[in-house]
């Protein structure tokens, strides 16, 4: 991986959850973050842990995520389902959300959209299109 990773995510502190069943898909956006600067980032691997961990660090530690980013097919509560759940919910409703997926279909990204999805990210993920990803849903550019 020899890719040219922009700093443009060093900016400031960014505290970020990613969601995703696939340890490999995990491991290559926590190395471009890294990468990018930025070193707080947790990990789940379905929905419905994720939903834990978010109200498990909301009410113990008032900590909130900048950002997640969310695979949208994992066994038990896919990312879909966790999105619409978040915009649901008082807390996580304005939680910026991005869908990291495989499938790229018209219907996938209408209901994403539909959802409230602040972006959608096609995998393969590069860091490239990840710094270009957040950079427009944080408005750091």
């Amino acid at each position: 991986m020899s890719e040219n990773i922009p700093k443009t995510l060093k900016v400031r502190k960014l505290r970020m959850l990613i969601v995703d069943d696939s340890n490999e898909a995990v491991d290559v956006i926590k190395l471009f973050l890294k990468k990018m600067g930025v070193n707080d980032v947790q990990y789940t691997i379905d929905g419905e842990a994720a939903w834990t961990v978010l109200n498990r660090d909301y009410v113990t530690n008032d900590h909130r995520y900048d950002l997640v980013l969310v695979d949208w097919n994992m066994p038990g509560l896919k990312g879909i389902d966790l999105l619409k759940r978040m915009r649901k919910s008082e807390r996580f409703k304005e939680t910026p959300f991005i869908m990291v997926t495989a499938d790229g279909g018209a219907e996938s990204v209408k209901e994403a959209l539909e959802a409230g999805v602040s972006s959608y990210l096609l995998k393969p993920v590069t860091a490239e299109k990840l710094t270009k990803k957040i950079s427009a849903v944080l408005k750091l550019a």
